[in-house]
């Protein structure tokens, strides 16, 4: 399952599937939660870190709203809650006396509003679910048609979240309209960008190719969104065709975007998961795994429980195809653990929105209520039973994997020689000469971002023949700028060129090719005698820490391990020969 890289959740719009003009304020917990939570007398003093801040309840509701918001911005989410939950405490005592001010209403509508995103990113969902249908329900009294596509998009946003995939992108398609009727193309953008990370998680090229299509016109391409959104789809239909070049192309292009977006986290973890599955499909399986680490680290920094899931089984696809059966297992149990949580939640919302596309009003909505009490009771007895039986299963699956690396450990000595042989087979291969193409004598007029393909390539042939055919990597002083120097170039070009091209830093090269020159050190019979700590040093290495890790990085194996396979190799061919 692809991800669905949600960006904004309180100005980027989505619409529901059914609108509804009744009012779920009765619903929401609120007037309780408030009696628990405000002293009951005319002043409030609230303290963050180092400043006083004190509320009369003459204070203007604006100024209320605008105190909240700005706690909200900084991430002081606790404050920010309090001068939410006293506007609606106002509003709902002007309600109760039959006097509700209609500026009031807008004021609460986004602090309704606020609230919800703030209880959806702690993961207090059932609760966010009615802040939003409170916030709605004050959108439709004060027919507020532009604000109403922001409270229908964190809706939406649930939705997604919670698996209801093609729910969400058919509220996102409806609000895409009503924002490009109400031109506001700004907050069309994000919506556009939503409906791609639906269509992606889809899997469906007919529906991208649309948005890729609409994302065309220059208005919309004006916003940073609508750019890397369109980049990221682009790139899944370049590997539906096997395209794969032009796949990572597409998602370098949007990367350029990421900074300009106001989740920028979450546009690197997107970006990163997208790389992983183009290295994935072209079997670079250290690639693929390095980004879908990089998105996961992402992932986890925003909280983005979805990507965090889909990463997870990026990486279980990877270690089965690499047979690395106990990584397969550890990753594939994280991604059954969160899928069966979010597959929970799932059916509560269902049966939320059930609720809310049903009720029309507010006496017919205390009889329904009843009505899907008894239907949610059954509906969780349900969940109880796919639940033990999904356990089942899973237990079942993980004993019989459990059983097959117990096998696969006694046949660990074979793989591991098979492993030698491959590297020892890759080892032999002979260096290539590289010629210099005519466009070598640009590359001293060019700068790192505007470098075209070829001129990488020149760049890259220079930098690998000099790696192959000196020993200069053995030195251990040896850096980025005595290579820029010997290619008589610069470190920022040598730089971009070995990140954009070949995937990995200056220090990743260095240490692959002194991981090779190890191996073939160890692959001499009179070098057998020698300690690690000699081969490390020999081979350009400061600390045997840094080698142990990037020998197994790179070859697999340990260095003893290699060693040890080395010398059994050169006992056997000794023993033939003599």
């Amino acid at each position: 399952m692809t991800v669905i890289f949600l960006f904004l959740l309180f100005w980027t719009p989505a619409l529901t599937s059914a609108q509804s003009t009744h009012s779920h304020a009765d619903r929401l917990p609120l007037e309780s939660l408030l009696k628990n939570t405000i002293p009951d007398n005319s002043q409030i003093t609230l303290w963050n870190k180092t400043e006083d801040i004190t509320l009369t309840s003459s204070a203007p509701d604006s100024l209320l709203l605008k105190k909240g918001d700005s706690w909200y911005k900084q991430g002081e989410t606790d404050s920010a809650t309090l001068y939410f939950n006293i506007l609606y405490h106002r509003y709902t005592e002007q309600k109760r006396i039959g006097n509700v001010d209609s500026l009031l209403k807008g004021i609460c509508m986004g602090a309704l509003n606020r609230l919800g995103v703030i209880h959806l990113k702690s993961n207090n969902n059932i609760l966010a679910f009615q802040y939003f249908l409170g916030a709605l329900d004050l959108c439709n009294e004060t027919k507020d048609k532009s604000y109403r596509i922001s409270v229908l998009n964190n809706i939406a946003i649930m939705y997604a979240k919670y698996m209801d995939v093609e729910k969400a992108y058919s509220v996102f398609c409806q609000i895409f309209e009503d924002a490009i009727q109400e031109k506001d193309f700004y907050r069309a953008s994000f919506i556009l960008n939503n409906a791609v990370s639906c269509a992606l998680d889809m899997k469906d090229p007919e529906k991208i190719r649309f948005w890729v299509e609409t994302a065309k016109d220059s208005t919309l391409r004006a916003y940073s969104f609508t750019r890397f959104a369109t980049g990221i789809g682009q790139a899944f239909l370049n590997r539906q065709a096997r395209q794969y070049s032009a796949a990572e192309s597409a998602i370098k292009a949007a990367w350029k975007d990421i900074p300009l977006l106001e989740d920028s986290i979450n546009g690197f973890a997107s970006a990163h998961f997208h790389l992983g599955n183009v290295f994935l499909e072209q079997q670079k399986y250290d690639s693929a795994v390095y980004h879908s680490e990089k998105s996961l680290y992402y992932a986890r920094l925003h909280g983005n429980e979805n990507l965090i899931r889909d990463n997870y089984r990026l990486l279980a696809d990877i270690y089965m195809k690499e047979g690395r059966i106990s990584s397969y297992i550890r990753t594939a149990d994280q991604y059954i653990r969160l899928l069966d949580s979010t597959f929970a939640n799932t059916q509560y919302l269902y049966l939320k929105d059930l609720e809310f596309s049903t009720i029309n009003n507010r006496n017919q909505q205390k009889i329904n209520a009843l009505e899907d009490e008894k239907f949610y009771n059954g509906r969780i007895i349900k969940m109880q039973n796919k639940v033990i039986g999904i356990s089942i299963s899973v237990s079942l699956i993980v004993i019989l994997l459990l059983l097959y690396v117990w096998r696969q450990k006694k046949q660990e000595e074979q793989k591991n020689r098979l492993l030698f042989e491959k590297n020892a087979a890759l080892l032999s291969i002979g260096r290539q000469n590289r010629k210099s193409s005519p466009a070598e004598a640009a590359i001293g007029k060019s700068t790192p971002s505007n470098m075209d393909y070829n001129q990488q390539q020149v760049l890259i042939n220079r930098i690998q023949q000099l790696m192959d055919e000196t020993d200069l990597f053995l030195e251990a002083d040896f850096s980025l700028e005595k290579l820029a120097k010997e290619l008589k170039s610069n470190t920022s070009y040598v730089s971009h060129a070995i990140n954009e091209s070949m995937g990995k830093n200056f220090t990743s090269l260095v240490n692959e090719y002194r991981v090779k020159r190890a191996c073939q050190f160890m692959a001499e019979p009179e070098n057998k005698n020698y300690t690690l700590e000699y081969i490390s040093s020999k081979v350009g290495f400061k600390s045997r820490n840094t080698f142990y890790v990037s020998f197994k990085k790179y070859i697999g194996l340990t260095p003893a391990q290699y060693l040890k396979i080395s010398d059994e190799e050169n006992k056997k061919k000794a023993g033939e020969h003599s």
